[in-house]
C-alpha cells in the first residue's frame, strides 16, 4: 500500500520512540534523552551506550553506531519492510489505515476494517490456546512433550504456544461470546460448519465445530507481528502429525516463513538464514541457542520466501532432513534461491534425524559446526544427487548438464555460475568450454519458441554470437550479487517520499552545524530571519547541503512542527545514523552544560571554519583560472575574497 507523507507524519508524531525502543530493552533517563544497553543481538553491550532522543525522536548506539528514527529501527531490528513499520506503527497508535486509491485494489482485496477483523479473530484464538497450556498440569501430555522437547518457558512465551483441547466447540463458544460473526474464523478455517447446520447459513456456536483439537498450537506471526494463522501437532498418535491453517485472506503458506518476526533480527545480525522444513525444528534449534532459523509451512520453497528472506540477508543455508523427501526438496529449492540472487549452502541431516534430534544426539555445537561447514548447495546436489549413479559415460554427462541447466538458466550471479561451471568440468573431467557450450544449448533449448523478433532499437543485439555464450534468460542490469531490500528501495511504496540523501564523508563541522540547527531551534530561526542562502552557497558537501535546504524549508512551512523534522529527515538519508549521532551528541552535550550563547558560540566557530574552507576554494579556483589568463574581474574576485576574510578575522 503507498502512504502519503502526511500520513506517514501523523503516524511518526502518534508514536513515542523511547516506548517503542523500550519494549526492547530498559532505557533510563529523564527529560529529552534516555539510555540503556544497546538491544540489537549482534551488539554484546556491557554498559549503556545506546541513546534515545526523544525530542527528536531519533536513537543512537556510540558501540555498534547503528541509528535512526523509529522507522529504522523498526527495519532494522525486526526486518520489517517500510510499508510495514508504517502500518505496525499506525495500528499501535489505532490509526486507520487510509483504504487503497482505485488503481491500487487487487480484485479481492481486504479493506481495512475487514483485515481489522480477521487479526482480531487470530488474536483471540491465539490468547485461548495460550491460556489453555498455561492452565494445564505439569503431567498433561502437551507439558510433558515441552519438556521432552528441551522448551522452557521463555521460549513458549516468546512464540506464544498455545493448546487446542478435545472440546469440540471451545472456539466457537468463545467468539460466540465475544460477538464475533461466526463466518469469520470459519473464513480463517478456525471453526467449520456442521452437517446437520441450517441449510440457510449457521448463525450459532451450536451450528459449528473447531477444526484444532487436542493440539499442540503454533501461531504464525506476520513481520508486523499480527497472529495471521496456526499450525498444530497431534499430541497423540492421529493422522496428520502436523496440520496448517489454510490459506486465507490474511495467510498465504507460500508467502510466509515460520519465525521470522522474532529471528529477523539474528539472521541480520549474523548475516545468515537458515531454513528448516518445520516450526517445531526451528523452535527446537532457537531453544538450543542457533536463533537466526526460519521454517516453510508444508510447501515448497518458493520465490515469494526467497524475495521475504533477501531483506535480511543474501546468505541460505538450508537444512534437510536425510530421506528422498529432503533432497527432492533441495533440489526444488536451488533454482529459486539462484534466480533470486541469494547464496545457497546446505546441509543434509544423517537420515532419519530432524534437527531434534541430532542436537540431542550430538549436541548444539556439532549442529552449529556442521552448519559452518554447509557446502555449496550446487555441490552438494551434484554429489548427492547428480552424479549418484555416475560412471563417466557421454550421454551421463549430457544428463547431468540437463540437471544443471534446471537450476542454473535464470541465475542473475555470474561471477557465482561460473565457478559452478568450474566445478562441472572437474567432476565431469572435460573442458570448460565444452561445459558452458553444452549449458547455454540446453538451456536454450528450453527457451519457449514463441517469442517475438527483435524490434529495430532493441537492445537485443541481431548479430552473431559466440557458440559458447550463456543466453540472457532474465533481464538483468548486473551479475553482482543482488543486495537485501533495504529502506530505500521500500520508500518507493509511499507517496510524496524524496529521494535518499548520501552523508557519507560530510565534513565534520558541517555535519555538526547541521545537527546543531536541528537541535536548537533558535539558531534555526537565527537561520532563517537572516536568509539561509549564503550558508548552503558555503556547504561544500552535496547531502548536507540538501539536507539543510529541505530542513529549512519545512521549518518556513510548519515552524510548530519543529521537533520532528530531524525524524522526519532521518527516513531520507541513506546512512541515518550520521545524523541520528550528531544529535545524539549535541543531546548528550546539552544535558551537562547546554546554554543559549554556548549553542551561538558553536555555530558561530563552525560557520567561521566552514567560510575560511569555502573562501580558500574559492581563490584557489580563481587563481587556476588565472593561469589562462588574468582579468580585472579576477583580481577584484580575489581582493574581494580577502578583504572579507580579513574583516571576519577582525
Amino acid at each position: 500500500m503507498r502512504f502519503s507523507s502526511d500520513f506517514i507524519e501523523k503516524v511518526r508524531d502518534a508514536n513515542n520512540i523511547g516506548e517503542i525502543i523500550g519494549q526492547y530493552t530498559e532505557l533510563k533517563g529523564n527529560g529529552h534523552r534516555l539510555t540503556g544497553r544497546c538491544p540489537f543481538p549482534d551488539h554484546s553491550d556491557k554498559s549503556p551506550s545506546f541513546s534515545v532522543t526523544e525530542d527528536a525522536q531519533l536513537y543512537y548506539c556510540y558501540g555498534c553506531k547503528k541509528g535512526g528514527n523509529t522507522f529504522t529501527f523498526l527495519e532494522t531490528f525486526n526486518g520489517m519492510a517500510f510499508p510495514e513499520a508504517v502500518e505496525y506503527l499506525a495500528r499501535r497508535a489505532n490509526i486507520a489505515l487510509p483504504e487503497p486509491e482505485a488503481h491500487e485494489k487487487r480484485p479481492g482485496a481486504l479493506t481495512g476494517d475487514q483485515k481489522d477483523m480477521y487479526l482480531k479473530v487470530n488474536r483471540l484464538a491465539a490468547v485461548h490456546y495460550h491460556h489453555n497450556l498455561k492452565s494445564m498440569p505439569p503431567e498433561h501430555p502437551a507439558q510433558e512433550y515441552l519438556v521432552k522437547r528441551g522448551l522452557d518457558a521463555d521460549v513458549v512465551e516468546k512464540f506464544r504456544l498455545g493448546l487446542s483441547t478435545d472440546e469440540w466447540q471451545g472456539l466457537a463458544n468463545l467468539f460466540e461470546s465475544k460477538e464475533v460473526p461466526l463466518k469469520a474464523p470459519e473464513t480463517l478455517g478456525l471453526i467449520r460448519p456442521k452437517k446437520t447446520a441450517p441449510a440457510s447459513g449457521p448463525t450459532k456456536a451450536e451450528h459449528y465445530f473447531d477444526l484444532f483439537r487436542e493440539r499442540l498450537m503454533f501461531p504464525i506471526f506476520s513481520a508486523t507481528g499480527d497472529v495471521i494463522g496456526f499450525g498444530g501437532r497431534t499430541l497423540g498418535d492421529a493422522l496428520p502429525k502436523y496440520v496448517n491453517s489454510s490459506d486465507s485472506p490474511v495467510f498465504h503458506k507460500s508467502r510466509v516463513l515460520y519465525g521470522l518476526h522474532e529471528t529477523g533480527k539474528f539472521i541480520r545480525a549474523q548475516d545468515e538464514a537458515i531454513v528448516v522444513e518445520g516450526y517445531m525444528d526451528a523452535i527446537s534449534l532457537y531453544a538450543a541457542g542457533i536463533k537466526n532459523v526460519v521454517a516453510i509451512l508444508g510447501t515448497a520453497f518458493t520465490p515469494e520466501h526467497a524475495k521475504l528472506l533477501k531483506r535480511y540477508t543474501l546468505n541460505v543455508k538450508m537444512l534437510l532432513d536425510g530421506d528422498e523427501a529432503g533432497i527432492n526438496a533441495a533440489e526444488k529449492s536451488l533454482p529459486v534461491l539462484l534466480t533470486a540472487g541469494l547464496m545457497p549452502k546446505g546441509f543434509i541431516l544423517p537420515d532419519k534425524m530432524d534437527p531434534d534430534d541430532f542436537v540431542r544426539a550430538q549436541g548444539a555445537e556439532a549442529l552449529k559446526n556442521e552448519i559452518e561447514r554447509a557446502p555449496e548447495l550446487f555441490n552438494l546436489l551434484l554429489r548427492k544427487r547428480w552424479l549418484a549413479n555416475y560412471h563417466g559415460s557421454a550421454s551421463e554427462k549430457v544428463q547431468v548438464i540437463g540437471e544443471a541447466a534446471m537450476s542454473l538458466g535464470q541465475m542473475p550471479n555470474k561471477q557465482l555460475m561460473d565457478l559452478y561451471l568450474m566445478e562441472l568440468s572437474r567432476q565431469l573431467d572435460v573442458d570448460l568450454g565444452w561445459v558452458r557450450r553444452a549449458l547455454a544449448q540446453t538451456i536454450q533449448a528450453a527457451q519457449p519458441r514463441t517469442a517475438a523478433p527483435a524490434q529495430q532499437g532493441s537492445s537485443v543485439s541481431s548479430g552473431p554470437t559466440r557458440p559458447d555464450a550463456m543466453p540472457r534468460v532474465q533481464s538483468q542490469p548486473n551479475s553482482h550479487p543482488t543486495p537485501p531490500i533495504t529502506a530505500a528501495e521500500s520508500i518507493e511504496l509511499t507517496d510524496g517520499q524524496p529521494a535518499r540523501v548520501s552523508l557519507k564523508g560530510a565534513p565534520k563541522d558541517e555535519a555538526f552545524v547541521l545537527s546543531l540547527l536541528l537541535y536548537n531551534q533558535a539558531l534555526m530561526q537565527d537561520l532563517v530571519d537572516a536568509g539561509h542562502d549564503e550558508v548552503l552557497t558555503m556547504i561544500s558537501h552535496v547531502g548536507v547541503r540538501e539536507i539543510l535546504s529541505r530542513a529549512v524549508e519545512r521549518f518556513k512551512t510548519k515552524p510548530q512542527s519543529y521537533s520532528m523534522i530531524a525524524a522526519s529527515l532521518s527516513s531520507e538519508v541513506e546512512e541515518p545514523a550520521v545524523l541520528a549521532a550528531s544529535l545524539a551528541v549535541k543531546s548528550a552535550a546539552a544535558s551537562t552544560e547546554s546554554s543559549e550563547g554556548s549553542d551561538r558560540k558553536l555555530m558561530s566557530d563552525y560557520i567561521g571554519a566552514i567560510r575560511s574552507r569555502y573562501q580558500k576554494q574559492q581563490t584557489k579556483n580563481i587563481v587556476n583560472q588565472m593561469r589562462e589568463g588574468t582579468t580585472p574581474e579576477m583580481l577584484e574576485k580575489v581582493q574581494a575574497i580577502q578583504r572579507d576574510r580579513l574583516g571576519k578575522d577582525e
